[in-house]
């Protein structure tokens, strides 16, 4: 769990322990939106407007794979050569540029064609591209 979240499971807790010392449900619920916007801006400032995030995979089912990517998220794919140094096998790695929302999707997606596939996410300041800011005149 990132500590992101951890801290909003915190004050979301602590907002429902605190109902019962106000006893009204308006005081919850104006807590839980001002914690609500209070992240979604923290996070915007912290990692930027454009912020997305990469999935790196590494999969011996390079082109079905991508596929079910691209079917099920609608996004684009890189796909390169890649040998592990330890098995000396062959394998391709893919690069996939998404959104936070969506890299749950492209998981699934991922172990929906190879359960053995090596999955890591990492957070971009800013993605550049079709699908996204087109170019730096957009800053």
């Amino acid at each position: 769990m990132s500590l992101g979240r951890l801290t909003l499971l915190i004050d979301l807790i602590i907002i429902l322990i605190g109902w019962p010392v106000f006893g009204d449900v308006d005081s919850v619920l104006y807590g839980l939106i001002a914690v609500f916007v209070c992240s979604m801006v923290i996070d915007k400032i912290l990692y930027g407007i454009g912020a997305g995030t990469l999935a790196i995979i590494v999969t011996s089912k390079g082109e079905e794979t991508a596929e079910e990517i691209g079917r099920i998220t609608d996004r684009g794919v890189t796909s390169l050569e890649g040998m592990g140094t330890y098995t000396k096998s062959k394998r391709n790695v893919l690069l996939c540029a998404c959104s936070k929302s969506e890299a749950y999707l492209v998981k699934n997606a991922v172990y929906q064609v190879d359960d053995s596939a090596f999955v890591m996410f990492t957070e971009t300041s800013e993605v550049l591209g079709e699908g996204f800011k087109e170019s730096l005149d957009e800053l």
